[in-house]
C-alpha cells in the first residue's frame, strides 16, 4: 500500500465489539484521520449482544457516526472482516482503513485471550491493496498511543455466505431476485437481513437493512423508525415497494413488509 497510489476517497472502518472505553478512543482517533466517511461495524454472533450495543448507541447519542450491524451466519468473524472490505474497495477509487480497538491488559494472558480474534482479522486483512490496519489501545492508566498500520500489498477474493432460508419459509411467489430490480420498479422482494445501520436522516430517525438473496443486496429504509419489531441482523423478510436511489445506489424507502422468520428459527 506504501507504494500505491493515493485514491479519492478514504473510509475508515472502527470494528466494535462493545462500546466501551477502548471503543470510543477508537472512535476518536477516527475523527482525527478526517476520512469521507466513517462507520463503525459489529458483527453479529449474538443477538442480544448486538441489540445492547444497539440501544447504548442510540441512548449515548451517537448518531453522527453511523453504527452497522452485520450479520455472520458461520460465525467467521476473520471471512465476515475480508468481506467488507473487499466490498467497500470494490469501486476500485477507495482507501480503507481499519481500526481495531484494544485494551492493554497489565496481564499478559488476558491480552493474548482477547487479542486473538483481532489478530487474526488483521493478518487476514494485510493482503489487500489500498487498504491499512490500525490497532488503536486503551491502556488503563497510561498515555493514548496507535500501533503502527499493517500495510497490504496483494489482493485476496472473499467468499460471500448466502444461507438458505429456514426450512418452512414460504417465500412470495410473486417475489423477483433483488439484483434484477431497477430504478422506479414496484416490486416484491425476500431475503435475509444481512446488515442494521443505526443511523437518522436529516434529523429523522432512520432504521436501514441490507436485505440480501442470492442475486444480490439493496438497502431497505424505515424513516421515522428506530427500530421494527423481528427485523434484526439474521431474520428473513419479504418487502414490497417502488424502488428509488440515493448516493448511486438503489434502495426501497417505507414498504409494506412481511416477517417470513426471525434469528433462530
Amino acid at each position: 500500500a506504501a507504494m500505491a497510489n493515493i485514491l479519492r476517497k478514504h473510509v475508515v472502518l472502527v470494528l466494535v465489539d462493545e462500546l466501551d472505553l477502548a471503543a470510543a478512543r477508537a472512535i476518536q482517533y477516527a475523527r482525527t484521520l478526517t476520512p469521507d466517511e466513517l462507520r463503525a461495524v459489529h458483527f453479529v454472533i449474538d443477538t442480544q449482544r448486538a441489540a445492547a450495543l444497539r440501544q447504548a448507541w442510540t441512548d449515548l447519542g451517537l448518531a453522527r457516526v453511523p453504527l452497522d450491524l452485520l450479520d455472520v451466519p458461520d460465525r467467521r468473524l476473520t471471512r465476515a472482516a475480508v468481506q467488507l472490505v473487499a466490498e467497500t474497495l470494490a469501486d476500485g477509487d477507495t482507501e480503507v482503513t481499519v481500526l481495531l480497538p484494544r485494551t492493554e491488559h497489565y496481564r499478559f494472558w488476558h491480552r493474548l485471550l482477547h487479542d486473538r480474534t483481532a489478530d487474526a482479522i488483521a493478518d487476514a486483512l494485510a493482503d489487500f491493496p489500498h487498504a491499512n490496519v490500525t490497532f488503536v489501545p486503551y491502556h488503563l492508566g497510561r498515555r493514548f498511543a496507535v500501533e503502527p498500520p499493517k500495510d497490504s500489498h496483494a489482493h485476496r477474493e472473499s467468499v460471500v455466505v448466502h444461507p438458505p432460508p429456514p426450512a418452512g419459509v414460504q417465500l412470495p411467489s410473486h417475489r423477483v431476485g433483488i439484483g434484477s430490480v431497477n430504478h422506479r420498479d414496484r416490486v416484491t422482494i425476500a431475503g435475509r437481513v444481512t446488515g442494521l445501520r443505526v443511523q437518522p436522516r436529516a434529523g429523522v430517525a432512520a432504521l436501514q437493512c441490507t436485505l440480501t438473496d442470492e442475486t444480490g443486496e439493496i438497502a431497505v429504509v424505515f424513516l421515522g423508525r428506530r427500530q421494527v419489531a423481528g427485523i434484526e441482523p439474521g431474520a428473513f423478510i419479504s418487502v414490497t415497494g417502488m424502488v428509488g436511489e440515493r448516493g448511486g445506489r438503489l434502495e426501497i424507502l417505507n414498504p409494506d413488509y412481511e416477517l417470513l422468520a426471525t434469528v433462530g428459527h
